[in-house]
């Protein structure tokens, strides 16, 4: 497993924690890197279409977090054609938190 996180700090004890194999510094050098899956659980909503598409023109298949973006435009049509265009897997990670009182 492969992170990108800019804080040194932060990146080192989540690898120590977790065994992350590799901590990039910017999802630009992720995208350069040789992984296979990109997995956007971070970004802001209104960023997912944009990391999305850089990542499957990039070869990267994806697995976005839930909502798979802001319209149905953007996730319906643009992320899905880009992603049979690219011949990649675009997927959509939906979890659900359930709180017992």
């Amino acid at each position: 497993m492969s992170i990108v996180e800019r804080d040194r700090a932060v990146a080192e004890e989540i690898r120590s924690k977790y065994g992350v194999r590799k901590v990039y510094s910017s999802f630009e050098e992720a995208l350069n890197s040789d992984a296979e899956m990109i997995d956007l659980v971070v970004p802001p909503h209104n960023l997912h279409r944009e990391f999305a598409v850089k990542a499957l023109r990039r070869g990267k298949h994806v697995l976005v977090e839930k909502p798979i973006a802001t319209t149905v435009r953007e996730g319906g049509e643009e992320m899905i054609a880009e992603a049979k265009r690219a011949r990649k897997v675009l997927m959509v990670l939906s979890s659900t938190t359930s709180i017992r009182r």
